[in-house]
């Protein structure tokens, strides 16, 4: 068994239990797992130029949202503040099945992937040049997995986000692949000043910077809960009882 189908078994794992309580960190990680999934099909095809580079990235960008999980849970460890934002809007149960979503693709990937990227290394010369052009290369397989996440989350989460998507049309895929591109951009320069810091001190800087950032981005999306939080807890009670029925 491949290392990412071992993650992917972890992934079901919490999912099933999750779901079972009505545990909303769910809503993030089923989009997770969809694109986890995808991309091993995609190194298992030889789809990039460094397959066992990204898998190595693979599985540590894993491993920093499991340490994540692990830490919030324990009360152990370092837990990014990014982090706690968006696991504790999940545990309140106050926001929509989209800002779930949206919170943590925003501590993921802003806040994640320049770390992962750091640690498996960017390279020097033609080797970052390549591990380069395999990171933009997986903006386009995550474009095509957009209508699967969505149909997903619709499925188990939100009957309403569905609707809202068929209002919408191609307009919120197109919005959704220009927006992955722009923030995966962004993580590949945080990752390379992560690279190029000359000391410990100055690469925790830069995380500490990176995570207020990221952490601003949250409380943003956070932001409507404050007033209709009780509104929106209840409609998603009833949006996710809509979501079983429909799978039923």
């Amino acid at each position: 068994m491949s290392a990412i189908r071992q993650a992917l078994d972890r992934m079901d794992g919490l999912l099933e239990g999750w779901d079972a309580a009505g545990d909303y960190r769910g809503v993030f990680l089923r989009a997770y797992r969809d694109i986890t999934a995808r991309l091993d099909r995609a190194i298992d095809a030889g789809e990039f130029e460094d397959n066992p580079w990204m898998e190595r990235l693979d599985l540590a960008f894993a491993e920093e949202y499991f340490a994540a999980l692990r830490a919030y849970d324990s009360g152990q460890g370092r837990l990014a503040r990014c982090w706690q934002l968006a696991l504790d809007a999940n545990r309140g149960r106050q926001t929509s099945a989209l800002q779930d979503l949206l919170l943590g693709m925003n501590a993921h990937i802003r806040h994640d992937l320049p770390i992962a990227i750091h640690e498996v290394g960017v390279g020097q010369g033609d080797e970052r040049a390549r591990h380069h052009r395999d990171h933009d290369r997986l903006n386009g397989i995550l474009a095509a997995q957009i209508d699967t996440v969505q149909r997903d989350i619709r499925r188990h989460y939100s009957v309403i986000l569905g609707l809202a998507d068929l209002l919408a049309g191609a307009t919120d895929e197109l919005l959704s692949a220009a927006g992955i591109r722009a923030v995966r951009n962004r993580a590949w320069e945080d990752a390379l000043a992560l690279a190029e810091a000359g000391t410990g001190p100055a690469r925790e800087r830069i995380r500490q910077e990176l995570d207020r950032r990221v952490s601003a981005t949250a409380r943003t999306l956070y932001a409507p809960t404050r007033i209709l939080g009780p509104v929106v807890g209840l409609v998603r009670r009833l949006d996710r009882a809509l979501a079983r029925w429909i799978r039923s």
